[in-house]
């Protein structure tokens, strides 16, 4: 088989000129993502969380989503998170699980077995929550597929909140909230983000109006979820730019500092050093032996 190769047209010296604080090579790889304004570099290169992060409630279901949650916190009824088997789906289910916990819900992390139940809700495995005394279901990088499951929800009297980025079908269930970036009337300017990222939003929009903390820890406990966002958005392979960019930037840093018991674990029989952990730890490494998890049980 014969090949074709196509090189990117080289830049005009004019434009190098406009940037020589960086290396030439640097400014042709930057043009040819299409980034050629001080300011799309900038946001590339230099991400600044303060400025890049989105208002969660930009979404159109999340101050539903969360006056719900936050009812279901008050009124002490079990709220369980249904997440997908995947390292994102696990981690957007531990950042949700997270937040409910320190805002005083009662919560449970339901993940299905990968072979036995496979993908998203199903049947049986509502009925259980249900039977087990849930009246909340959130669903975690999952759900958006899931009608007749969230019908069987509504039907006895359990509610779901659906958090996904998937594929939009042509029918949506009919659940309490959906937050996901890509349903046709969505109006969240980024479009791309992982389900520990939809998640995070979540997080985000309770924190936000809660009344249990003080702006200072509020601000302290959204950050150091970022170790699991940033698992979750590389482990994921979407695409490093805009807000995941920063929230992969940003969480890498936390990761450096991370005391979760599981990832310290996991530092320690990987050999690596957590002081200089790069997005290929996470994508060769860390990430496949969570994915393992779901083909070995429960």
């Amino acid at each position: 088989m014969s090949y074709i190769w196509q090189s990117p047209k080289k830049i005009a010296k004019e434009i190098l000129d406009k940037f020589p604080e960086l290396h030439p090579l640097v400014v042709q790889l930057l043009y040819n993502r299409g980034l050629n304004s001080q300011e799309k570099i900038d946001e590339f290169l230099y991400p600044d969380y303060s400025r890049d992060i989105y208002d969660p409630y930009l979404f159109k279901d999340m101050a539903k989503a969360c006056a719900r949650i936050n009812m279901a916190i008050e009124k002490k009824e079990k709220i369980t998170i249904y997440g997908d088997y995947d390292a994102d789906g696990v981690c957007a289910s531990v950042i949700l699980q997270t937040i409910l916990k320190k805002l005083g819900a009662i919560v449970e992390v339901y993940l299905p077995h990968r072979e036995k139940q496979g993908y998203g809700l199903n049947k049986n495995s509502v009925k259980e929550i249900i039977d087990g005394g849930t009246t909340l279901i959130i669903s975690c990088d999952c759900g958006i597929s899931n009608v007749e499951e969230v019908a069987f929800a509504k039907e006895n009297k359990t509610e779901v909140i659906i958090t996904d980025h998937h594929s939009i079908p042509d029918i949506l269930p009919d659940a309490l909230a959906i937050i996901h970036p890509k349903i046709a009337d969505e109006k969240y300017p980024f479009k791309f983000l992982a389900g520990g990222g939809v998640a995070f939003k979540l997080a985000q929009g309770l924190l936000k109006t809660t009344d249990k903390l003080l702006d200072k820890e509020k601000e302290i406990e959204e950050k150091w979820l970022l170790d699991l966002v940033a698992l979750a958005t590389i482990a994921d392979m979407v695409p490093l730019v805009k807000e995941n960019r920063v929230l992969a930037y940003y969480g890498l840093r936390v990761l450096e500092k991370t005391s979760r018991p599981g990832i310290v674990a996991l530092f320690r029989r990987l050999d690596i050093n957590s002081k200089y952990i790069t997005e290929d730890d996470i994508s060769f490494m860390l990430a496949p032996r969570i994915n393992i998890a779901s083909r070995m049980g429960h």
